[in-house]
């Protein structure tokens, strides 16, 4: 058996507005912790109240509020016992994504969350037999590409630096005879 991997736009799409949400909430979330020093146990129920009146909303007018509640009632064990166990792994992982952004700052933050992404999309095609496409290969360079320019962005004036001494160590090393030519008038000595 053969598995085809589908890149269907709709969910291309869906999962980059995922991403540049995630990365709108978690400077939100910062600007918030250095503004009003918030704890972020605060940070935490102020933003999850918002998001459940925000859900349910939207949830009631679609009509599929009462359905789900319905269901919930009818199995009740699965669905809150689950819910539960869900909701006690997603607070105690908030928690340490926030204690990481307040110690070591956003671009660290943002690092991990990254490749915790990456590394969950590894161990997927480990533990699941998918085919490797060059799809998979170029969305991978994009991330590198841009957790590359956010550093760079951040560090510029360093790395330039230290990359203009790199390059006049290697240009020194591999072009040494053009060099002493250019000290000789351009008359090249063997």
């Amino acid at each position: 058996m053969t598995v085809q991997p589908d890149f269907n736009l709709t969910g291309i799409m869906m999962i980059s507005i995922s991403l540049f949400a995630d990365s709108a909430l978690i400077n939100v979330q910062e600007i918030v912790i250095k503004r009003h020093n918030c704890s972020t146990m605060e940070l935490i129920v102020n933003a999850y109240s918002l998001g459940l009146v925000i859900i349910l909303f939207i949830e009631i007018m679609s009509g599929q509020f009462f359905s789900a509640y319905e269901f919930c009632r009818n199995h009740a064990v699965e669905t809150y016992g689950w819910a539960i166990i869900f909701a006690a792994c997603g607070f105690v992982g908030i928690n340490f994504l926030l204690a990481l952004l307040r110690e070591f700052g956003i671009v660290v933050t943002i690092m991990v969350t990254t490749s915790r992404k990456a590394i969950t999309i590894v161990l997927s095609f480990i533990a699941f037999s998918k085919p490797v496409t060059i799809h998979y290969l170029w969305s991978s360079l994009v991330i590198v590409a841009g957790i590359y320019l956010n550093l760079y962005s951040r560090n510029k004036s360093s790395w330039d630096s230290t990359t203009q001494q790199w390059w006049k160590g290697v240009t020194a090393k591999v072009l040494p005879a053009s060099t002493e030519a250019r000290k000789n008038g351009g008359n090249t000595v063997y």
